[in-house]
């Protein structure tokens, strides 16, 4: 499983970091404005949803495009175990995305009440 997990992060590559710090600098942006309200558990919830369901997404698109899921299955290992590395990755994504949520608030915070 843990080969299965490290062939998944090689798949990404620099989207790993380019996904969630695009979801990041998009909620500081929204936060910004002051029409909008957001509080920050809002702020939270939407970096700690957005970022790792996009990461899986790219994820399952690359496999597909590369067609590497059907040689997994090709090896001798079984579904059970590929479904489960899959969960561990996508809870490895949204645990890696609450500092970003937290780190998302100081910044508009800081912005926010130097009034820049």
């Amino acid at each position: 499983m843990k080969n299965l997990i490290v062939a998944d992060l090689k798949v990404l590559g620099h989207r790993l970091w380019t996904i969630p710090g695009g979801v990041f600098i998009l909620v500081v942006i929204i936060s910004l404005f002051p029409q909008v309200n957001m509080p920050e558990t809002v702020r939270y919830f939407i970096i700690s949803l957005l970022a790792p369901s996009l990461l899986m997404y790219e994820l399952l698109r690359e496999e597909q495009k590369r067609n590497s899921d059907e040689l997994i299955f090709a090896m001798p290992t079984d579904k059970k175990i590929y479904l489960r590395a899959k969960y561990v990755l996508l809870i490895l994504f949204g645990l890696m995305s609450l500092p970003a949520g937290w780190l998302a608030d100081i910044i508009s915070q800081i912005i926010v009440n130097k009034g820049i």
